[in-house]
């Protein structure tokens, strides 16, 4: 078996036993009133690129599984054989929808966002804006009434204009998160 199949082998079998480990939960707080506070990992790849993402938010709930936040974002994106980077920061709103019942141990979620990056080219000429659209469903699994894992899979739609140059690209990638969902008093 090769070095990358292994890993993902071992990688799903660790969620898989942390699924089971944990006895179903009663009363997810994604309730009218309560908070949202966590973030999501991801990796992504394409053609020569490779790339990570580090996403922390937080959002309020106005309405029984209808969350509304605000979510930082930073991006390393790197060419292979290149030792030029892209590092890219930026804040935007998002929302998000829950489409299970809120009783469920795991549910089903929508969410978009919209962002707008900044980036620090290493080696790569001037800095640039770009502004992404996000698309994320997937699923979460509460391992108690509070506290949700998250696996994604993501669509993104990035617009960037720098001092001589403009691009669109469009991505699909993977991700994880870990939410904390606050209780309202």
């Amino acid at each position: 078996m090769r070095p990358d199949k292994n890993l993902k082998m071992k990688a799903f079998s660790l969620f898989f036993l942390l699924f089971l480990s944990f006895p179903p939960v009663t009363n997810a707080q994604i309730t009218r009133g309560n908070w949202l506070v966590g973030g999501n990992a991801g990796f992504s790849s394409s053609h020569k690129t490779y790339g990570f993402v580090l996403q922390p938010k937080i959002a309020y709930f106005p309405m029984d599984k209808f969350a509304a936040g605000l979510s930082l974002r930073l991006n390393h994106s790197k060419v292979s054989g290149n030792r030029n980077s892209i590092w890219q920061y930026g804040l935007g709103p998002f929302l998000r929808y829950y489409f299970l019942p809120t009783d469920k141990p795991v549910n089903v979620f929508g969410e978009a966002g919209y962002f707008f990056v900044g980036d620090l080219r290493s080696g790569l000429g001037p800095e640039s804006s770009t502004y992404n659209f996000d698309l994320k469903t997937g699923a979460v699994l509460f391992l108690t009434g509070s506290v949700g894992l998250e696996v994604t899979l993501n669509y993104g739609y990035f617009k960037s204009s720098g001092a001589s140059e403009s691009s669109i690209t469009n991505q699909f990638s993977l991700g994880i998160g870990f939410q904390v969902h606050l209780k309202k008093k």
